[in-house]
């Protein structure tokens, strides 16, 4: 994640099964800080868990060899479509949330927004 006006920069990793989040403050958007951060995140899991690591293709993640080395999993890039990306959006704005009172994030926006759809919206499409 990339702060206002190229501001700083987050760098985000979730595991897969259990959604669980780890982040980290990166110093820059160099290739160095990001493999400093993965490290530091990565820390806390234990090695016989992590097996691989799905990046997607910024210029911050040119060091994969050396983080594949150095966190011990298989790094792998992401080819995402329009397609694939709108199935995500859509999965994870309709998946209920409790901290919303189980709504899903679609329908949390739609109450904020005053909108009283049926169906959810996917903002800026028609």
């Amino acid at each position: 994640m990339v702060g206002t006006a190229q501001s700083g920069a987050i760098a985000t990793f979730v595991e897969r099964k259990s959604g669980y989040l780890l982040a980290a403050v990166l110093s820059d958007k160099t290739a160095k800080s990001f493999e400093i951060a993965a490290k530091q995140c990565f820390a806390a899991i234990p090695t016989k868990y992590r097996k691989t690591l799905t990046l997607d293709n910024g210029v911050e993640m040119s060091s994969y060899e050396q983080m594949e080395r150095t966190n011990g999993f298989r790094i792998y890039f992401a080819h995402l479509t329009q397609e694939v990306l709108d199935q995500a959006v859509e999965e994870l704005n309709t998946r209920t949330r409790k901290r919303l009172g189980y709504k899903t994030p679609a329908q949390a926006l739609n109450l904020l927004l005053g909108c009283h759809c049926k169906k959810h919206t996917i903002l800026g499409r028609a």
